[in-house]
């Protein structure tokens, strides 16, 4: 089995974007009374792991259940697609907590998440347009 640049890409996203999660996940709780911008920084970590890493998942799951079915989808397509919904996800997850648990939307959470979306979409349309030329 032979990976593609981009799919190499979109692996190596999907793990920094989960680690990035899970670093934040052990190291937050541990912190005390951190610098200011230090604090900010894992509080908006999170937001830009998921944003950065499941594009990267989601195109994995979508490119899957396309071999499954014996089709095929265009590279590009695969990663502006993936990009969208993950993004979408990331976004209503956002607004939901507000509307169930009254947690604030937190704008600097949203502009990480796209900051990271719009990573992951980049590199992967680089690594998808490097395969054709």
């Amino acid at each position: 089995m032979t990976l593609t640049k981009q799919t190499k890409i979109l692996y190596a996203l999907s793990l920094i974007g989960m680690g990035l999660v899970l670093l934040t996940h052990f190291v937050r709780p541990n912190l005390v009374a951190p610098q200011a911008w230090v604090g900010f920084v894992f509080g908006v970590l999170p937001n830009f792991g998921a944003g950065l890493g499941l594009p990267g998942v989601l195109s994995t799951v979508i490119s899957g259940v396309m071999k499954s079915q014996e089709r095929e989808i265009n590279p590009i397509s695969l990663v502006i697609f993936a990009a969208m919904i993950s993004e979408a996800g990331l976004f209503a997850w956002e607004f939901l907590q507000y509307f169930f648990w009254k947690y604030p939307v937190d704008l600097f959470d949203l502009a990480a998440t796209f900051l990271g979306g719009s990573i992951a979409l980049g590199l992967g349309l680089w690594g998808a347009k490097s395969k054709s030329e």
